[in-house]
């Protein structure tokens, strides 16, 4: 029989088990049990020496023995692969002798050492983090146990948002507790998807957010500063049309003083599959589960890019400016306390998001801005906690309510006109000109005054960057 397992390539195993059956083909047929032995030739980096592994795959006819030994040394070779390469200190040796060095009671080694340096080089250890980090992006890059790593973060995050809130002394937030529970289900459909044929026609990386990657920053091109939060939604719409990419606008004012906008776009993409871009309904489920997405890390590692190439300098204020799940993304960035003071995060502007489960940082003057008739925003449920009991977001000195009122639905393309950030754009736009929201007109005149808008005489130029995961 051919055995399957989560993560195996299928035509590898195929070949192993084809070659098992004309070696069994030509010994006897007494016993109960046939054996064959195969050689697998690993892929090691090029210069390093390769040792030859031996799979031994038994076939029964009686039992599925074999199963568990082809199953024990694929987890042991597999063990072997993700730690090749990556310096073990010594107190991880019990381990490392398991693996790789003769002794009594063991026949001899099943892979290569994983250790090979001598005592005298033993001085530039490698931190156990650092080591633990490597070890885990192996384990990231690895098909026989990526899909296990993702079903691993959803159900964290489902004890997160259901135990771990109730042992924080707050009732389980309703939206929290069904994404995550998504979250678990997808993800183990996504491993009932990798051990079955499946996985050639639907594929693999179901609601699997991945790892973060960011592309090059582009060159710097001069822009128009913002007059108007109309103007910095129609900003972030121009970056929504370049597919997979965050704009950041620094804006030099005529007094000396620097102002950075961070434009985040929606969703672009609602397949809850890894494709490549992280700005995807996987990312979504995520955030709205409360965890931290890949497209959230790439927000983090471009704005570290940026300031690094002096794009965000030290001490300038900053405005986050995001649309739908970008703007899921600007308040979780907004109530993580360290990345608001490391980058001195002041403003956010949020634009049909479900943000209500955030705690915003009470240094941060956030404005949510609503569609009376968008869905979207109302995903959270008003950060209602079970079950289901009405709750809404208080509005407070730094967390501030606009609604925009929408026209009557008529057909179902108005569900979607309503949602898309150049409608927010216009809409809000006109009642700063007709002056029918104060807090939205006294919100922009705040802004006008720190220096974000309509400065006369500033000077503003934006970079993109890439949003990639892998």
């Amino acid at each position: 029989m051919i055995i399957g397992f989560y993560g195996v390539n299928v035509t590898e195993l195929q070949n192993w088990a084809q070659a098992a059956e004309q070696q069994a083909a030509v010994v006897s047929q007494a016993g109960s049990t046939t054996q064959a032995s195969l050689t697998h030739e690993p892929e090691t980096p090029a210069g390093s020496p390769a040792e030859p592994r031996q799979i031994v795959l038994t076939k029964s006819k009686n039992s599925d023995h074999g199963a568990l030994e082809w199953v024990t040394n694929k987890a042991k070779l597999t063990w072997a692969d993700l730690t090749s390469g990556i310096h073990q200190p010594g107190h991880d040796s019990t381990l490392k002798n398991e693996l790789s060095g003769p002794s009594q009671g063991n026949p001899g080694p099943i892979c290569s050492p994983v250790n090979t340096k001598t005592a005298a080089e033993d001085t530039d250890q490698v931190e156990p983090d650092d080591r633990w980090h490597a070890i885990s992006e192996k384990l990231q890059s690895n098909s026989f146990t990526r899909p296990f790593l993702a079903q691993a973060h959803a159900d964290k995050l489902f004890l997160e948002a259901t135990g771990g809130t109730l042992l924080s002394g707050h009732w389980p937030k309703t939206s929290r507790v069904l994404a995550s529970g998504i979250l678990v289900l997808g993800t183990e459909l996504n491993i009932a998807i990798s051990d079955s044929p499946l996985r050639l026609i639907l594929g693999v990386g179901w609601f699997d957010d991945g790892q973060p990657q960011i592309g090059k920053p582009s060159h710097s091109v001069t822009a128009t500063p913002p007059k108007s939060v109309g103007d910095l939604i129609s900003f972030e719409h121009i970056a929504d049309t370049i597919h997979g990419f965050i704009q950041i606008m620094t804006i030099k004012n005529a007094d000396g003083t620097v102002r950075v906008i961070i434009l985040l776009p929606g969703t672009q993409n609602f397949e809850p599959k890894n494709n490549g871009s992280p700005m995807d309904l996987n990312g979504d489920v995520v955030t709205m589960a409360g965890g931290t997405s890949t497209y959230e890390n790439d927000v983090r590692l471009a704005m570290a890019q940026a300031r690094a190439d002096g794009q965000i300098p030290l001490g300038a204020q900053v405005m986050l400016v995001g649309h739908s799940g970008g703007a899921m993304v600007a308040a979780h960035l907004a109530s993580d306390s360290n990345f608001v003071k490391t980058y001195n995060v002041t403003n956010v502007v949020s634009v049909a998001g479900p943000t209500d489960n955030d705690s915003i940082d009470p240094s941060v003057k956030f404005l949510e801005i609503d569609g009376e008739n968008d869905i979207v925003p109302k995903l959270d449920l008003e950060g209602a906690p079970l079950p289901l009991t009405k709750h809404t977001v208080a509005s407070g000195p730094n967390h501030l309510v606009v609604i925009v009122p929408d026209k009557p639905l008529k057909h179902l393309s108005d569900v979607i006109q309503d949602h898309i950030d150049i409608t927010y754009a216009s809409e809000v736009k006109a009642m700063v000109k007709d002056a029918t929201d104060p807090v939205l007109t006294n919100f922009q005149n705040e802004l006008q005054n720190a220096g974000f808008l309509n400065q006369p005489g500033a000077k503003a130029s934006t970079i993109t960057i890439k949003m990639e995961r892998t």
